[in-house]
């Protein structure tokens, strides 16, 4: 039997990887906290800075909502410039909880936004990550990932 990959290889390019458009948000999965444990969402703007481009941060809802969709406190926003990460903790919140990470504005037209996400699941006594669910999405019209052989963003 011969496998044919129909995918392109990326591993070779010498450009930043295509980016199919604006991805306006990550929504993750619902994850269960027990006695001890709470939730935070950590939000990285991986966007590098090119000579001339904006300086100005992308701004971020954080949302967080327990197993019967309501929301649990407030969203809260972030504005992080290129290079820049935030935590967001959900507080008291106990039990079934979902997250969502979006733009505020729901489009990047600048092109300020190239964000990553990952939600840790840590002991609210030690603040250790007990464990670390992986975003998939790259948040914003900027480019996630340069392959490290690209010298000229370096």
């Amino acid at each position: 039997m011969v496998m044919v990959s129909l995918a392109p290889s990326y591993a070779l390019a010498q450009r930043p990887i295509p980016h199919p458009g604006v991805d306006k948000g990550e929504r993750f999965a619902a994850v269960t906290l027990s006695s001890g444990q709470a939730i935070r969402a950590v939000v990285s703007n991986v966007r590098i800075l090119a000579s001339g481009d904006s300086t100005d941060p992308c701004a971020l809802t954080v949302s967080f909502f327990a197993a019967d969709g309501s929301l649990i406190g407030g969203a809260q926003t972030l504005h992080l410039a290129a290079g820049e990460s935030g935590t967001v903790s959900a507080g008291s919140a106990s039990g079934v909880v979902r997250t969502i990470v979006s733009l505020v504005l729901n489009d990047d037209p600048k092109h300020l936004c190239a964000v990553k996400v990952n939600l840790e699941v840590f002991d609210s006594h030690t603040g250790g990550t007990l464990f670390l669910v992986a975003g998939q999405n790259c948040i914003g019209a900027g480019p996630c990932s340069t392959p490290l052989g690209d010298s000229k963003d370096h």
